[in-house]
């Protein structure tokens, strides 16, 4: 199985579980000098994306900095074993998906742009003080890339447009729930800019800016008729 996945999936997966693997090891032997929950905790202070750090760097107008690197990293690191699971497995699940359509190089993209808009929506939208951690807006951003190759398929007359974004609902709507039941930070705003990102992008890059909007014109036109 592993052997069929796009070397772009393959590298995603072997970070986020790579991470993890480093936490769950610091439990038996010291990792850099820490054991247990500290390093998980490290890693959340200098890689996770804060809304404080964010916010000053904006009103500061101190943007480009060391600090920046966490709209990206914050992707690869996870509040516990369970997550960082889901996480790896919903990015190779539909990674691989949307691989059959990119190469590499645009999958790296999708997952990486995705996750940056994620923590833009994150960090301008909500006054969380919890951090933004995890995969999810990046794997989101798969969804969003294969929701709209269903949208091509409907325009050509072999798909219809009922269950188009079933998927994605549900996921939202579990991330909801549980932040509902169990508390916790409105991550499902990361998730869901990661969606719209990876929706709009996956065009973008396989057909360029005029004929993409072309293609939502017919799309916006054939939904209403």
């Amino acid at each position: 199985m592993f052997q069929k996945l796009p070397k772009s999936i393959v590298i995603l997966a072997a970070i986020i579980g790579g991470m993890e693997f480093l936490f769950s090891l610091s439990e038996s032997a010291p990792i850099f000098g820490l054991t247990g929950e500290d390093l998980r905790l490290v890693a959340m202070r200098d890689f996770g994306f804060w809304n404080q750090i964010f916010t000053a760097q904006i009103s500061t107008f101190n943007i480009i900095n060391k600090e920046s690197i966490r709209l990206f990293t914050y992707s690869f690191i996870h509040v516990n074993f369970v997550a960082s699971v889901f996480s790896v497995v919903f990015t190779l699940a539909f990674g691989n998906l949307l691989a059959r359509y990119a190469n590499d190089l645009q999958i790296i993209a999708f997952f990486l742009v995705s996750s940056f808009f994620g923590a833009l929506g994150y960090g301008f939208l909500l006054d969380e003080s919890f951090p933004l951690l995890g995969s999810s807006p990046g794997f989101f951003g798969f969804v969003g890339g294969f929701i709209f190759l269903l949208a091509l398929q409907y325009l050509e007359g072999k798909k219809e447009f009922e269950g188009f974004f079933a998927v994605p609902v549900f996921l939202l709507s579990a991330q909801i729930g549980f932040q509902l039941v169990f508390g916790g930070p409105n991550y499902w705003i990361a998730d869901l800019i990661g969606f719209i990102t990876g929706f709009l992008l996956f065009p973008l890059l396989q057909f360029g800016f005029m004929q993409t909007l072309e293609i939502f014109k017919r799309l916006i036109i054939k939904i209403l008729s």
